[in-house]
């Protein structure tokens, strides 16, 4: 389904988030894979290099730095390149990871500075609330804080990400967009948040409640064996698919809105519809035939189609006689004005309008055209036989 036709629902969305992200997966694995093995081999570098060249206390502080680079790029970095893949494999490009990674690099720190302006206001929201010292009004704060803060904010990093906006202008991008149908787009919101949660919960009470009935031998509840690892790296693989599969619909669901109300693809698909419905497939009869040019015939005082009568009404006599006079000689005029007008018409000629110099070369061939005719007419006249002269001998 193309998410640029019409809006999704909450079925739809889902289904495609599954193919999308079932086709991407892979090489979100691998990028993960190789930022993780060059990460680690940067640590170590650093960490011998700062402790062979600067000490102990810098390499501590060269390793808290690490530390916090790990948590801005799970945090910005990641999310950032992840909008990138999804919305180029959406929109069928072919862009690559690395692509993707070197346009996430700048919008991940608009996402950070984005990211504490929402903690701030979310921040201040529980705190108000939490002054008036009554359970019931936080908790009205909580919801107030997650609804009209977290869910019209969700958007803000496919607006830094897709649409190179800035961190307020991101915030309000995506506010207006969650707005514009609040209702729906916080259901779907809503299932993303919690339908990753509640598969995770559903695979392990499986689990849970498969194991002792079928695998109880191999599974010792006092001791974690080897299928119990097995059984972690399982639900931990559910868990990661299910999170890249929410991330994915979110994306989509953005894309969706973006395209649909914010740039019309909506009414453009429905405009184009109903123009192909209206198109008839029976042509007239007279398709194809030359047009003809109208005859007098045709616009003759005493053809079938015409005024009859043309009147008008007005408080000022004068001006009521002059116009009723004006309409009686455009809708009844004479039929001799008319002959005259329609063999003045069919008798002109173009006129074509000259300027000083071509007036001039004109003028300069006329006059050279006229000595030639007066050179060819003397010479014409020498030889004639009156001017032939017989010599005497």
């Amino acid at each position: 389904m193309d998410f640029k036709k019409k809006p999704f629902n909450l079925f739809t969305l889902w289904i495609e988030a599954f193919k999308l992200a079932n086709s991407t997966f892979g090489s979100l694995v691998l990028g993960c894979v190789l930022f993780a093995l060059f990460y680690s081999v940067a640590c170590v570098v650093l960490a011998f290099l700062g402790r062979l060249l600067f000490g102990q206390v810098l390499m501590m502080l060269g390793a808290f730095l690490m530390g916090l680079f790990m948590v801005y790029a799970g945090h910005c970095i990641f999310p950032c390149t992840v909008v990138n893949l999804i919305a180029a494999r959406a929109n069928k490009e072919g862009t690559s990871l690395p692509q993707c990674f070197s346009r996430a690099l700048f919008p991940a720190f608009y996402f950070l500075l984005s990211s504490i302006l929402i903690g701030l206001a979310s921040l201040i929201t529980l705190w108000v609330f939490k002054l008036t010292n009554s359970a019931l009004l936080s908790g009205l704060g909580v919801l107030a804080s997650f609804f009209f803060i977290t869910l019209p904010c969700a958007f803000t990093a496919q607006a830094l990400a897709l649409r190179g906006e800035n961190p307020i202008s991101a915030i309000k991008y995506s506010v207006d967009l969650v707005f514009n149908r609040y209702f729906t787009t916080a259901i779907m919101l809503l299932s993303i948040y919690i339908l990753p949660a509640v598969a995770v919960l559903v695979c392990a009470l499986a689990l849970v409640i498969g194991i002792p009935l079928f695998g109880a031998e191999s599974f010792d509840i006092t001791h974690l064996t080897v299928g119990w690892y097995g059984v972690f790296l399982l639900v931990g693989v559910v868990w990661v698919f299910m999170l890249y599969c929410a991330f994915t619909a979110k994306t989509l669901l953005f894309l969706n809105l973006d395209y649909g109300y914010n740039r019309a693809s909506f009414e453009l698909e429905d405009a184009a519809i109903l123009e192909q419905e209206s198109v008839s497939t029976v042509l007239p009869v007279s398709a194809g035939m030359p047009v003809q040019a109208p005859t007098q015939d045709i616009i003759a005082p005493d053809a079938q189609v015409g005024m009859l009568k043309a009147t008008v009404s007005s408080d000022d006599k004068h001006m009521q006689n002059a116009t009723q006079q004006h309409l009686n000689q455009v809708y009844s005029p004479d039929n001799a004005k008319v002959q005259q007008y329609m063999h003045q018409e069919e008798d002109r000629m173009p006129t074509i309008l000259f300027d000083d110099d071509m007036a001039a070369e004109m003028a300069k061939n006329q006059e050279i055209l006229e000595k030639q005719k007066e050179h060819s007419a003397h010479k014409q006249q020498d030889n004639g036989p009156d001017n032939i002269k017989l010599s005497k001998r």
